[in-house]
């Protein structure tokens, strides 16, 4: 899934530094760079977008009245990127994911990132209720409810549902994202299991059926106080 996005600011450095972080996460997709944002504007009244980084402090049009102009229901993500800590609260009025203060680091700056391709992955399962999993040569069509838990080894994981296992060749962390969380839970470094499944647990250990799975020290605390 490529995200589309723009960046927004006044500032020519600033706009080559996000341009940079950009260029290093494979998911985004840069599509161009503006330093007025009724530049910004138009283009996105003729060209869809999935996310802007917009900065805040800006001539004619600051970054809040910007977001404003903005609200519908298919607008864009919003970052903030900024030198002004103090619009941080009102800038969450805007539904804007993240708020990046200046200078922020490349680790910062995918933390904000991730929260993005992670609602994003939601949004596109969510109505169907199912995911895609390329197994083999075939993509199947998995109902959420469907699969029971998903384990990872070294270079792949195993989803595994009611009917089959399916091998698939990606990151544990990277299938979570595109997972309703309030459906499935991970409870160890190599484990994700539908809350629904469970049939008993202790601190140790959950079971699905027939499985017994372990749960992970640093994953108990927040395992416990969900299914406890």
């Amino acid at each position: 899934m490529k995200i589309s996005c723009i960046a927004v600011d006044d500032e020519p450095l600033a706009l080559e530094l996000v341009e940079s972080f950009i260029s290093k996460i494979g998911q985004l997709e840069f599509k161009k760079s503006f330093r007025k944002p009724v530049e910004a504007i138009e283009f996105l009244s003729k060209n869809p977008i999935d996310l802007v980084f917009l900065d805040i402090q800006m001539p004619l049009l600051n970054g809040l009245e910007f977001a404003e102009i903005l609200k519908s229901s298919n607008a864009p993500k919003l970052i903030f990127t900024t030198a002004f800590r103090e619009f941080a609260v009102e800038s969450y009025e805007h539904t804007v994911v993240d708020y990046l203060v200046k200078p922020f680091s490349f680790q910062r700056f995918l933390l904000a990132v991730n929260k993005v391709i992670a609602l994003k992955s939601k949004e596109s399962h969510s109505s169907l209720n199912c995911i895609n999993i390329k197994s083999e040569s075939k993509t199947f069509r998995v109902s959420f409810d469907d699969i029971e838990y998903i384990e990872s080894f070294k270079d792949y994981i195993k989803v595994n549902t009611s009917e089959r296992s399916l091998t698939c060749y990606q990151h544990i962390s990277h299938l979570a994202d595109q997972l309703p969380s309030e459906l499935f839970l991970r409870i160890h470094r190599s484990f994700i299991v539908n809350l629904t499944k469970v049939v008993s647990f202790n601190s140790s250990y959950l079971e699905l059926g027939s499985e017994e799975l372990p749960i992970g020290r640093s994953y108990k605390e927040k395992v416990m106080s969900i299914l406890g």
